[in-house]
């Protein structure tokens, strides 16, 4: 007995989609990725008590996550 198995079209989609997969990030990605971080840990730095509060996060969790070195995840 055989089965078949047919993917639909919105899987076929997606597949189609998807960009290709790499086994390892660029150079300029890797550089991407820092510098995003970086520009994202001093945003915090930048809300006010109630803006973070909004986030789930304290001052004290937004001054340490900033204080972290920008290849640090």
């Amino acid at each position: 007995m055989t089965t078949s198995r047919r993917a639909s079209s919105a899987q076929i989609a997606s597949l189609q989609s998807a960009p290709p997969r790499r086994a390892k990030p660029t150079l300029v990605e890797v550089i991407e990725v820092w510098l995003e971080r970086r520009r994202q840990r001093r945003g915090l730095l930048e809300l006010n008590d109630h803006m973070l509060k909004d986030i789930g996060l304290s001052r004290a969790d937004a001054v340490g996550e900033a204080s972290k070195p920008f290849w640090q995840p």
